[in-house]
C-alpha cells in the first residue's frame, strides 16, 4: 500500500455514538504513561525543565485559560523523555466539562443548511448522512475499501456522495467548499501528512469557510480501556500541533472548546466490535489480550442507567476559519 494513503482518516461511527476514531494502528505511536498525580490530587504534565520555554512555541501555551467549553486549568506541555520529539499532554478537569453528544455539537457549531461540506475520513458514512439530514450537501472522502463499501451500501438520505481519497490530496476543486470536517480523523492521517491535510482543507475552502477538527483527548476511562489495543497518545498530540500551526496555511483559529461525549455499550462484545469495526487488525489484538481487555472493561466502565456499561469520552474541537 502507498504509505501516503495509510491511516488517511476514518471515524467510521454512526451519528448518535461517534466517540472513537478508528483506523489502522500507527507505526509511530509511543506508549506514554498517564501523568503522576501532583499534591492536592490534580494530575500534572510531565515536562522536561529545559523545554519549558519552548513548549508554548511548539503547540501554543494556554495555561489556565478559560475556553468555550468552560474548561479551566489547561496545561499544554511537551515530554521529550525517552527521545520522543513530540508528545502533547493536555490536562482538563473533567468535572467542569459539559456533557454533549458529538452530533449535537457539530450541528450547533456549523451552519449546515445549503452548505457544501467535505467530511475527511468519513468511514462508514454515518456523519455524512447525519449532516445531509440537516440540509448540507456533503462529500465523504475515505480510503479504506472496507469502509467505502459500508458507506456506499447505506441508503442515501439526500444528495450526499462518497468518494475514494485521502486527506492530504483531496479530490475537490479549489475554493468549492464551505466547511471541511475532520471528525476523529486528523490523528489517523500519517504525522508527515497532517499539515498537508490542513493545507488541502484551506485550498478547497471558499474565503470565510471553516475547518472543524474534532479529536478525542488521550486520557480518561475509555482511553485506558482501549489503550492496550491502540495507544494514540503520540498521534493525537501531533494532530494538535498541526492544528496550532495551521495559520501558515491561512487558517486562523476561531474557537476551541471541550466536552464529554457519553457512550453506552450493551456488553463487552459490543465494545470490542465497536473498536474493531473500522480496523480489522485490532481483532487479532483483542484475541491475544482477551483476559486483560475484559478485566479493563469491567473495571473502567460505569453502570449505565438503563443497563449496559457507560463511558465518557473527553473531546476537543478546534474551529479554524479561512481568511
Amino acid at each position: 500500500m502507498d504509505p501516503s494513503r495509510r491511516d488517511a482518516g476514518s471515524h467510521g461511527q454512526i451519528p448518535h455514538d461517534m466517540g472513537l476514531g478508528c483506523g489502522v494502528a500507527h507505526r509511530a505511536a509511543a506508549h506514554q504513561e498517564v501523568p503522576d498525580v501532583a499534591p492536592g490530587g490534580q494530575p500534572h504534565a510531565v515536562l522536561d525543565p529545559s523545554d519549558q520555554g519552548r513548549a508554548g512555541a511548539a503547540v501554543g501555551s494556554h495555561h489556565g485559560a478559560q475556553h468555550d467549553g468552560g474548561v479551566k486549568g489547561r496545561d499544554w506541555a511537551i515530554d521529550r523523555s525517552g527521545g520522543h520529539p513530540l508528545t502533547v499532554i493536555l490536562e482538563i478537569e473533567e468535572s467542569v466539562m459539559d456533557k454533549r453528544r458529538n452530533t449535537d455539537v457539530i450541528v450547533e457549531t456549523l451552519a449546515l443548511k445549503g452548505k457544501r461540506v467535505i467530511d475527511v475520513g468519513c468511514g462508514d458514512g454515518g456523519l455524512v448522512r447525519a449532516l445531509a439530514r440537516f440540509g448540507a450537501h456533503v462529500l465523504g472522502v475515505e480510503c479504506s475499501p472496507r469502509q467505502l463499501a459500508k458507506a456506499r451500501a447505506a441508503a442515501k438520505v439526500a444528495d450526499e456522495e462518497i468518494v475514494d481519497g485521502v486527506g492530504q490530496a483531496l479530490p475537490v476543486d479549489d475554493e468549492s467548499a464551505d466547511a471541511v470536517v475532520f471528525f476523529n480523523s486528523l490523528h489517523h492521517i500519517p504525522i508527515a501528512f497532517q499539515a498537508k491535510a490542513l493545507a488541502e482543507a484551506a485550498r478547497v475552502l471558499r474565503p470565510g469557510g471553516e475547518v472543524y477538527v474534532s479529536e478525542p483527548l488521550p486520557w480518561g476511562a475509555f482511553f485506558e480501556a482501549v489503550r492496550p489495543i491502540d495507544d494514540e497518545t503520540w498521534v493525537r498530540g501531533a494532530a494538535l500541533s498541526s492544528v496550532k500551526g495551521a495559520w501558515v496555511h491561512g487558517l486562523e483559529e476561531a474557537s476551541e472548546f471541550t466536552y464529554l461525549h457519553p457512550m453506552v455499550f450493551k456488553s463487552y462484545e459490543a465494545f470490542r466490535d465497536k473498536i474493531v469495526s473500522a480496523n480489522a487488525e485490532r481483532e487479532g489484538k483483542f484475541e491475544d489480550l482477551d483476559a486483560e481487555m475484559r478485566e479493563r472493561f469491567a473495571r473502567l466502565a460505569a453502570p449505565a442507567e438503563d443497563g449496559g456499561f457507560a463511558f465518557e469520552q473527553p473531546m476537543r474541537v478546534n474551529l479554524l476559519r479561512k481568511e
